[in-house]
């Protein structure tokens, strides 16, 4: 993944790790994991009972993933049950799993299996692509359509063989669709037998009006398209290793029985402080909180960047800004600024779909159409450090 190769290199420059004290964490998609201002308690402890050491189910705790389809019916409008529902080790091992069944699928039909994917996109999408041997087709995202595809650009691109993927809101430029614009793909993959998911890992960091794909699907049991969900953004607890998938059963029994030889199911104690997160009321109320907090984290960095003459092109949606550098100036430049200040961000190349491996003559000579991008994270930043945080802004482009 970049972003390590990105941690890796700040560390040998600088003899600290980021999230040492001292360190400013805008490179990192993680959450603040403490409790919200005027939001719900955060629970500190579970408890097991003796039957509950045991191994856990291949699908999931039964409490977790009736928790989990009730948050979409009733938050969202979805029609899904327990029964469309598998808990997994994290979004990252969810989308590892659904991309590895596929994949085995098409080879075993003889099939050659295919991605689409927009071209700044979610950094591990491109190495669990690659890994497995699955190759892209790229729907354009960049300066030229301001990192707003269409539908339609994304219905050119898809074929019955095709798997699509889409984070929703995008990671890392944080533009959000809402759940009418994913019926033309719905109905796209009733009719062209196309597979795909919605990576809705940061839900809770928009709008709450806004709604799951999942409600844009009339028939979930009758549908290719899945939606993966985590714990580790909305609900505050990366440290958890919780995400699902909801799906048609098909896929989720093909899950299940992929978790019985690699995986081994997914820790107890874990689901049930997910379990806990997810009661009604509370996640209800922790949803709407989640919001205008974000939406303030947002307004005070983007108020920073722009002061510090960077070009916003951010959504509505995620923890992150997606900038744009000054004339003269590449993300490489700003980060080696920001590392004088024990801070780092994360270059815009290292989203970008089309890149070679790193490390590679190709990488070496590659001309990104991102080198001039990059992500700013304010995920895990406290309200009271924006001024501070503003300050090494101002002293590393003051204008």
């Amino acid at each position: 993944m970049g972003i390590y190769e990105c941690l890796d290199a700040f560390q040998r420059a600088r003899g600290k790790k980021i999230g040492d004290p001292g360190t400013r964490p805008w490179i990192q998609g993680y959450p603040r994991v403490e409790r919200l201002p005027d939001g719900p308690d955060l629970p500190d402890t579970v408890t097991l009972s003796p039957a509950e050491r045991k191994y856990p189910d291949r699908w999931g705790h039964a409490e977790l993933r009736e928790a989990i389809a009730r948050y979409y019916v009733e938050l969202h409008g979805a029609s899904v049950g327990p029964e469309n529902v598998i808990v997994l080790g994290g979004g990252r091992q969810a989308i590892f799993s659904v991309l590895a069944l596929h994949q085995w699928q098409m080879r075993a039909e003889n099939r050659t299996p295919r991605v689409v994917i927009e071209e700044t996109e979610y950094t591990p999408y491109w190495d669990v692509c690659r890994f497995l041997g699955l190759p892209l087709d790229i729907v354009d995202s960049n300066a030229d359509n301001d990192f707003r595809p269409t539908v339609d650009d994304h219905l050119d691109k898809l074929q019955e063989s095709s798997f699509w993927i889409k984070s929703n809101p995008c990671n890392p430029t944080g533009v959000c669709w809402q759940a009418d614009e994913f019926a033309p793909i719905v109905e796209r993959a009733k009719r062209d037998n196309f597979l795909g998911f919605v990576d809705e890992a940061y839900d809770f960091f928009v709008d709450p009006s806004c709604k799951s794909a999942l409600s844009a699907i009339d028939d979930i049991n009758q549908s290719n398209l899945a939606v993966i969900g985590a714990a580790t953004k909305g609900l505050q607890f990366p440290g958890a290793r919780i995400g699902w998938v909801v799906a048609r059963p098909e896929l989720i029994n093909a899950l299940g029985a992929y978790v019985t030889f690699a995986v081994g199911g997914i820790a107890r104690p874990s689901q049930k402080f997910v379990e806990a997160l997810l009661d009604l009321d509370r996640v209800r109320e922790h949803r709407a909180k989640m919001s205008v907090f974000n939406r303030d984290q947002r307004q005070r960095y983007g108020s920073m960047l722009t002061d510090a003459g960077m070009k916003l092109h951010t959504g509505d949606g995620g923890f992150y800004h997606w900038c744009q550098t000054p004339d003269g100036l590449s993300a490489a430049d700003v980060d080696a600024r920001l590392r004088e200040h024990d801070a780092s961000i994360l270059p815009g190349v290292f989203c970008d779909n089309r890149r070679p491996p790193v490390g590679t003559a190709e990488w070496d000579s590659y001309a990104s159409p991102l080198a001039n991008f990059f992500r700013l994270s304010f995920g895990p930043c406290a309200p009271e450090e924006a001024t501070g945080d503003a300050s090494i802004w101002g002293s590393c482009f003051a204008r």
